[in-house]
């Protein structure tokens, strides 16, 4: 004879099935657009990691961008298919520290990349400032790991505030449980002082980016104010009108800096031993001559230089601007993110979860930090040509391998 108490459980269960899912098609929109992130997320930043690594010449900012996108990668990867069975199960999830993994790598993500996206803004504004100065390669690794350790240090709250939270269905006496803040810690402390550091974090994050790339910003104004014109030596202008009553007269337009370099480089060993039998044995006109020759290397050698320094701050520039989209996208989609759960967790929105717009608007926003996941790879391939051009080409070697292979089952098969 079956117990009245189990019909009664297999009845709950049963019903509690039937709500979950009907509440899982509702968040259809929100699984498809994680489906999305999963699949372009991770091809795009292993794309990132293998082209920037093995393809592009290696330099600090570029190690910069590799770290940024195993971050990414690591939340694409990790993230997007425990959010998507969190979805699928709104009401039966039962998996308690699969959820707490899950939030802990979600906040170790978005921390340390918090924290590279600020060491990335000290690093433009100190590159454009300083551009013969950086940091080296070593230190950037070494930057990274005590970066990874501290973000590690720094999200393990999550293994507390997280956990299974009891909910009410639309049936009255009738409860379920997600991923999210544990009953056991409801009413403490606990979440209060998680949300605020991840507030505090996001709240230095725009503090340092608006200093640092306002400053930046600055710089690059005033630099394109001044012509090349302007920063010719008044030297060199009147060494060419000087000497244009000679048949060697040199024009600026047509300045070779190949041969100004060996001119430079022959005229610094010649001059320490021509500069006393010069003065002794040559005229008063003769030494005029010489030192306007002097003069006229001089201000050559000093123009190659500034054209190198344009033609880096060109590059410098270009970065710059990669990293400040890179940063405005990750600012812009981790705060439906942060705004969501304080709201929810302070009881001021998003409570009334059985309005289906409200409950899809919600999960969009919890979730909406995996945009700069997915956007990040599309920004790197529109705004940096070396990364289109290797992108093309190792599409066009696995495209031509496939064929390849293709080709010899069938030569296998036909034989």
């Amino acid at each position: 004879m079956v117990n009245e108490s189990e019909v009664n459980d297999g009845e709950r269960r049963a019903q509690l099935e039937s709500l979950n899912r009907e509440k899982a098609i509702v968040a259809l929109p929100v699984i498809i657009y994680l489906c999305l992130v999963f699949l372009v997320g991770i091809i795009g930043n292993s794309l990132v990691v293998y082209v920037y690594h093995y393809r592009l010449r290696r330099s600090p900012s570029r190690y910069f961008i590799i770290f940024l996108a195993i971050q990414d990668l690591i939340s694409c990867s990790l993230g997007c298919p425990i959010e998507i069975v969190d979805l699928a199960e709104p009401y039966i999830f039962t998996a308690t520290w699969a959820c707490k993994i899950m939030r802990f790598v979600t906040s170790v993500t978005i921390i340390s990349s918090c924290f590279i996206l600020i060491c990335v803004s000290f690093d433009r504004f100190y590159k454009i400032c300083n551009p013969l100065k950086g940091f080296p390669i070593r230190k950037v690794k070494v930057l990274f790991l005590c970066l990874m350790c501290l973000s590690v240090l720094l999200s393990w709250p999550a293994f507390v505030v997280f956990g299974k939270k009891t909910v009410e269905t639309e049936i009255s006496g009738l409860n379920g449980t997600e991923c999210s803040t544990s009953d056991g810690i409801v009413g403490t402390i606990y979440p209060i002082v998680y949300y605020t550091f991840l507030f505090i974090c996001y709240l230095l994050l725009l503090i340092i980016f608006g200093f640092f790339y306002t400053r930046i910003g600055y710089e690059i104004f005033k630099r394109k104010r001044l012509s090349l014109r302007d920063s010719l030596p008044a030297g060199m202008r009147n060494v060419n009108n000087g000497n244009a009553k000679h048949s060697n007269r040199l024009s600026i337009d047509e300045l070779d800096l190949s041969a100004v370099s060996s001119q430079t480089e022959e005229h610094s060993k010649e001059t320490s031993s021509r500069k006393i039998s010069d003065e002794t044995i040559l005229g008063p006109n003769q030494k005029c001559q010489i030192h306007k020759r002097t003069t006229s290397l001089d201000a050559l050698k000093n123009l190659k230089t500034k054209i190198s320094f344009s033609r880096m701050s060109v590059r410098t520039v270009r970065t710059t601007a990669v990293f400040f989209a890179v940063t405005v996208a990750f600012v812009v989609s981790f705060m439906p993110y942060l705004i969501a759960n304080i709201l929810k967790f302070r009881k001021l929105g998003f409570t009334d979860t059985s309005d289906h717009s409200i409950y899809v608007v919600y999960n969009f926003c919890v979730r909406s930090y995996f945009v700069s996941s997915l956007i990040n790879p599309i920004i790197y391939g529109a705004m940096n040509r070396s990364f289109r051009k290797e992108c093309k080409l190792t599409f066009r070697r696995i495209f031509q391998k496939m064929c390849f292979c293709s080709r010899i089952c069938d030569d296998q098969h036909q034989m």
